[in-house]
Formats: structure tokens, C-alpha cells, sequence
């Protein structure tokens, strides 16, 4: 279904009080409920995460995840990018019971999260690929229930897949530009137009949310995840 698909981070995760997640457009999140239940924010848009469920949350749509302080979260999960990119104006929820392959697939992807988590570059494990593989076919599954959407034009392919593989070198917008001979200034907005934010902008929260899946895993210093992503 995807041309790639480049994890940042996978695992099981028990959250408790205060957690919460305000995405940040640029990376796709799946998640499975084992336990516990964690509340959707879309503007007016309110939404209870159940056990038992599956979600797909698209890279583009901008939303919080928060929890009441007597609740707990414990959930799998992917955080990912594609190519091409995926944009939705939604969420999926899926209940894996009613699906019998959705549900096979799922569960062998988010068994490799839980026994085998990863974190981001230079950290991947041996399992990644694999991990790689069932989520790819788990995505391919959920999109013949749910179709996914994603960005058809080749221009952007390249681009987003040259800035998933070099995010940590100095890239420039012009030196984007130069790569699909177009104009700096048009390119920004052709490039705004299919992902709702800049090439900047974009470049930028790929390094934050790669720098956050790196400080989570505690084994390096502030100023090294600040080198590996491209800040100096």
C-alpha cells in the first residue's frame, strides 16, 4: 500500500494522571486499548478511546489526547511516517472482534510492539522490519473496512520521502526547491496545500517528534538527541 513506511517508535505504554499527547502534524499514530480509557479533543469534538479498540489517527489532524486523574491508559502503539503521506479529516476506530483478519493482523503487530519496543534511529532493533512489515499489512487491511487517503502526487512523494531519510542534515527550502525545479516561493505553497503546513514547519516537528521519541528512551544526553536531529 505504501511506497515506505519509517517508524519512530513503537511499544506498550501504561499512562497515568496528567499524560497527555497534543499532536503535532507529522507523524501518523495507531493505537490498541488494553486497559483504561483516555479522551479524544478535536475542537468541539469529544471522543472516549475504549478498551478492546483499534485507532488510527492520521499525521495531519491536529487533536489532544487527556485523561482524568483517577484513570489510567495502557496501549500499544506505532508512531509512524509514509510515503505517500497520509491526510484524513478523521480518525478510524475499529473494533478488531467484528474483523477476523484485522484482527489476526493486529495482533502479531502490536505482540512485536509490546516484547520487542524500538526506539528511533540509530536504536532500531531486529525485529523492525518485521514490526514494519505487519503494520504495513494491518494498514492495508483497515484500508479495504476504512478507506485511508493519501497525498497523490509524485513531486511530494520525493520530497517527503527525502526529508524522512536526511531530517538530520541541514536542509534547506531552497535546495528542496531547486530538486523539483520549481520557484522557493511556489513550491512553499504547493507544499502547504497538500500537508496544511510548511516545508519548515514540517521539517521541524519531524525533528521534535523523533528528539521526544529519543529522550523517552533515556539513553542519551539532551545535547546528543539535539546533534542526532539535526540542531546543533
Amino acid at each position: 500500500m505504501f511506497n515506505n513506511i519509517t517508524i519512530s517508535i513503537y511499544g506498550r505504554s501504561v499512562m497515568h494522571k496528567d499524560w497527555q499527547i497534543v499532536n503535532t502534524i507529522g507523524v501518523n499514530r495507531v493505537y490498541y486499548v488494553n486497559n483504561g480509557s483516555v479522551r479524544f479533543n478535536q475542537g468541539i469534538k469529544k471522543h472516549i478511546l475504549k478498551p478492546g479498540m483499534f485507532y488510527f489517527f492520521p499525521q495531519n489532524l491536529k487533536f489532544e489526547l487527556t485523561m482524568d486523574d483517577d484513570t489510567k491508559f495502557d496501549h500499544c502503539f506505532f508512531d509512524f511516517t509514509t510515503v505517500p503521506p497520509i491526510k484524513m479529516d478523521r480518525i478510524i476506530e475499529l473494533n478488531p472482534q467484528e474483523y477476523p483478519l484485522i484482527k489476526s493482523a493486529a495482533k502479531i503487530a502490536f505482540e512485536l510492539a509490546e516484547t520487542y519496543p524500538m526506539f528511533p534511529v540509530p536504536q532500531r532493533n531486529k525485529y523492525y522490519n518485521l514490526a514494519k512489515s505487519y503494520l504495513n499489512n494491518l494498514l492495508v487491511l483497515v484500508n479495504e473496512i476504512v478507506p485511508i487517503e493519501t497525498i497523490d502526487d509524485p513531486m511530494m512523494h520525493f520530497i517527503i520521502d527525502y526529508i524522512h531519510k536526511n531530517f538530520h542534515t541541514d536542509i534547506s527550502i531552497s535546495e528542496l526547491a531547486d530538486m523539483l525545479c520549481l520557484e522557493k516561493n511556489f513550491f512553499i505553497k504547493k507544499f502547504k496545500r497538500y500537508m496544511d503546513i510548511t516545508p519548515y514547519q514540517y521539517i521541524r516537528n519531524y525533528r521534535m517528534n523523533t528528539a521526544l521519541s529519543l529522550i523517552k528512551s533515556n539513553r542519551y544526553p539532551i545535547s546528543k538527541i539535539a546533534e542526532m536531529v539535526g540542531y546543533t
